[in-house]
């Protein structure tokens, strides 16, 4: 069996969502008989990342590292070129040249995009290459219509107190929308005084850490509150309308593009959130059911799930 080495890494400041993508992968290389070595390093810096890497490559005799991790530096992804193919996964067109074999940026503002690599690199763009995961595409979507499921899942780690201050803003909502029930899906990986805020909500909202039915939660939604990251697809694929709030930068690009395509409306960056103009848009939208299905059916028409296969069959 072939071995091929996956550098990624999570913690509280970068969250799980290139850890995840990778997990995704992994399934779809597994199906294709070839071992996924994950190398997670979480800045440790007794360990060059070359040495790191490198010693990897020797121990399992790996002809293949798969990055997905932005901290990584350019001279160091040419010098690893030299010794093993690299499949180099992008979200936002960070470096200035790509010393890569194959890149993959699934992001649908990623097709104009023109990347400064050498000849033979061949470059996936778009959607059709977003990686489902088994469990998301196992869902069924269950949402009841005597029930309005608002899931707000907005990532790891919570580090602008987003999720207390959103629902806080939402639960009068319920007032006005006598079905309405909010559902957080976050995890512990945040500051304990977070952790303790969100507690005082228990009794008006469910809140699930890091839960292992993710997928049937939010296929369960009516709309859905999420950060720029990858969930906004898997909620595509599933048909639930979407408003998306930039955590950091580089994902309020991603949403205003993502937006155009229909499933997702764009409600600000997190830092400088208008939390009236997010009640609103929540609003608006949970009570335009032509509206949720047009959202829905525009999200339908974005992910397939055949992205894992199409990158593998590379």
């Amino acid at each position: 069996m072939r071995h091929c080495l996956i550098r990624t890494d999570a913690n509280k400041n970068i969250g799980l969502g290139h850890l995840i993508r990778m997990n995704g992968l992994a399934e779809y290389l597994e199906n294709a008989k070839i071992k996924p070595i994950f190398l997670l390093k979480n800045s440790d810096k007794n360990i060059s990342e070359l040495d790191f890497v490198i010693s990897a490559k020797k121990q399992f005799h790996a002809d293949l590292l798969i990055i997905d991790y932005y901290d990584i530096k350019e001279k160091d992804i040419s010098e690893l070129s030299k010794q093993i193919k690299i499949l180099f996964f992008d979200d936002f067109q960070h470096l200035d040249f790509y010393d890569v074999d194959y890149i993959v940026n699934v992001n649908y503002y990623s097709k104009p995009l023109s990347y400064k690599t050498k000849k033979t690199c061949k470059v996936l763009l778009g959607p059709e290459y977003f990686i489902l995961r088994e469990q998301i595409k196992n869902a069924v979507r269950n949402r009841k219509d005597n029930n309005f499921n608002l899931v707000i899942t907005l990532g790891a780690s919570d580090y602008q107190n987003l999720n207390y201050n959103i629902i806080k803003t939402l639960i009068p909502l319920k007032k006005e929308k006598k079905d309405l029930n909010i559902i957080l899906i976050t995890t512990k990986m945040q500051d304990e005084k977070n952790l303790k805020k969100l507690k005082e909500l228990e009794k008006k909202i469910k809140i699930y850490y890091s839960p292992e039915n993710f997928a049937d939660l939010i296929a369960s939604a009516g709309l859905a509150i999420c950060n720029g990251g990858l969930t906004k697809y898997e909620l595509a694929y599933l048909g639930v309308p979407a408003v998306g709030i930039a955590q950091i930068e580089h994902q309020e690009i991603l949403l205003k593009n993502y937006e155009h395509l229909g499933a997702l409306v764009y409600a600000g960056v997190g830092k400088n959130l208008d939390l009236d103009n997010l009640y609103n848009i929540v609003h608006d939208i949970a009570f335009d059911k032509k509206k949720l299905n047009q959202m829905s059916n525009a999200g339908k028409k974005i992910i397939d799930g055949n992205g894992g296969d199409r990158i593998v069959y590379y």
